[in-house]
């Protein structure tokens, strides 16, 4: 996966904008042009549309904040202090998010989203760090005895994520929801599941 310096530009002139008080549905490709420095033709050289830069852009910033994320877990912290880790950085970047997601769902299908990721290596790198981490703290799990060493691995990683998944999903029900008691929850689910 490499990228072009204007893209990056442009990848974060847009989280710019996203994250400022502007109304986020009348971000124009112009506007993200001046915020990168470029012009608006330039833009066009790298993407085909708003959509596209919105595509990509969410996947490269999530994909630098795993990196970041990545160097989080320690084999020196506990199962569960690693677990938290993993479920703070899912709750942050819910919050992180939201803006995408409320203009991607004013603006196109899922099923464009898609395709404007499919020839996009970041994905499989995604998807692999993130099997990475979670492998990780399931180690740590395994070396603590939390955790069954012979359990299928999928399956393993499949709790893990559905744990964190949970935590989303009761957060975006209920904003007033104690994150603490959804984490707590959580690790008690990949626990039991894991057992």
């Amino acid at each position: 996966m490499h990228y072009a310096e204007k893209e990056l530009l442009i990848f974060k002139a847009f989280k710019d904008i996203l994250y400022s008080d502007s109304d986020i549905t009348k971000i124009t490709v112009s506007e993200i042009a001046k915020k990168a420095g470029i012009g608006k033709g330039t833009v066009y050289e790298y993407f085909e549309s708003k959509e596209e830069i919105i595509a990509k852009s969410l996947v490269y910033n999530f994909y630098e904040e795993v990196n970041i994320f990545s160097s989080k877990i320690d084999e020196n912290l506990t199962f569960k202090e690693n677990c938290y880790i993993l479920f703070d950085f899912f709750t942050n970047r819910i919050i992180t998010i939201s803006p995408y997601f409320q203009l991607l769902s004013s603006n196109f299908k899922i099923k464009d989203f898609c395709d404007y990721l499919k020839n996009d290596s970041i994905l499989d790198n995604l998807k692999n760090d993130l099997y990475s981490i979670t492998t990780k703290i399931i180690s740590i799990g395994v070396t603590e005895g939390i955790i069954k060493e012979d359990d299928n691995k999928d399956y393993q990683r499949f709790v893990m994520i559905s744990a964190c998944s949970g935590i989303a999903n009761s957060f975006c029900e209920n904003k007033s929801t104690d994150l603490e008691i959804c984490k707590s929850y959580a690790y008690e689910f990949i626990k039991r599941a894991l057992k």
